[in-house]
């Protein structure tokens, strides 16, 4: 059975040790009392009815209706650190979350624990697989990983020397969708060509 999960100095905002967990019901199964009456606080609709065990629980925790819910009750940072745990690979620890986000992370990542939205497998940050896919293929508005190595250095380098018009396009894909359509191609074309031929496809 995995071991029982400590708490260190709350007042602190540190994040709590992390057990060794195969799946999310495995997790729950290693919180205290007190933690899994916060769980039903912080998401009082899995006790309606009350489970009959911890699979029980964690099947409720991750269905999509209580997992809309769930999100709904976050606050745009708390999502957004939920979407970034979302869009980062299944090796991410803390250090890796705060590195891409922010120190602040640290906080919500343990708000978003005591609800159940994430989970520990030893240093590994987990996310049940239900919640993955209702935030969807591009959390953030990120398209898929690259398969290969991103050169940034080069990205920046080209994207100074662009025409006016395909630095713009990049601009609206940087906060905008994952995926743009081009409209008219006889105005758009020479600024579409010129991304297309330095590889921004």
């Amino acid at each position: 059975m995995p071991t029982k999960r400590v708490k260190k100095n709350e007042t602190e905002g540190t994040p709590r040790i992390p057990a060794s967990a195969a799946s999310l019901a495995d997790e729950l199964r290693s919180r205290s009392d007190q933690e899994i009456a916060e769980l039903f606080a912080l998401r009082p609709d899995l006790t309606s009815p009350v489970p009959n065990d911890f699979s029980s629980l964690s099947a409720r925790a991750s269905s999509t209706p209580s997992l809309i819910r769930a999100l709904d009750s976050l606050n745009l940072f708390q999502l957004q650190i939920a979407e970034a745990i979302s869009a980062l690979d299944e090796s991410l620890t803390r250090e890796k979350l705060v590195a891409a986000t922010d120190p602040l992370a640290l906080e919500v990542l343990d708000r978003l624990w005591a609800r159940a939205l994430v989970y520990f497998d030893r240093e590994y940050i987990r996310m049940p697989r239900a919640l993955r896919e209702l935030i969807g293929a591009k959390p953030a508005g990120l398209g898929p990983v690259s398969l290969a190595p991103i050169d940034v250095k080069r990205i920046d380098a080209l994207l100074a020397s662009a025409p006016k018009m395909s630095a713009e396009f990049m601009a609206r894909m940087t906060w905008g969708p994952a995926k743009g359509a081009i409209g008219d191609r006889k105005k758009t074309g020479a600024a579409i060509d010129w991304l297309h031929c330095w590889g921004f496809n």
